[in-house]
């Protein structure tokens, strides 16, 4: 991410080397990508869970959403991305917006 940075971070919850909320945490950490908007999707860790739930526990490891897999209805990932980036642009612009006398 350093030499490449990216607008947003889809990832795995069950990973070889780390899980996703191992990376989630390890992303969170470094300032430059702190804000970085992350979605997680996985099979078993949201196993039998409902779309709140599945949102519940991904907030839980940190991320900005959570999409449970397999992932067969694309139009519902593409609105989960935007609205994770349209709500990541809005926080930005509030953090960046001047202050009002």
């Amino acid at each position: 991410m350093e030499e490449k940075p990216c607008d947003l971070v889809i990832t795995d919850n069950n990973m070889p080397g780390m899980t996703g909320p191992e990376l989630i945490a390890h992303i969170r950490q470094n300032p430059a990508f702190s804000e970085t908007p992350i979605i997680l999707t996985s099979g078993l860790y949201f196993a039998n869970l409902n779309r709140d739930q599945v949102n519940k526990k991904a907030i839980k490891a940190k991320a900005d959403a959570g999409v449970a897999k397999p992932i067969n209805d694309f139009a519902h990932l593409i609105k989960i991305a935007s609205e994770v980036l349209s709500s990541s642009s809005l926080s930005s612009s509030e953090q960046t917006a001047p202050q009002q006398p």
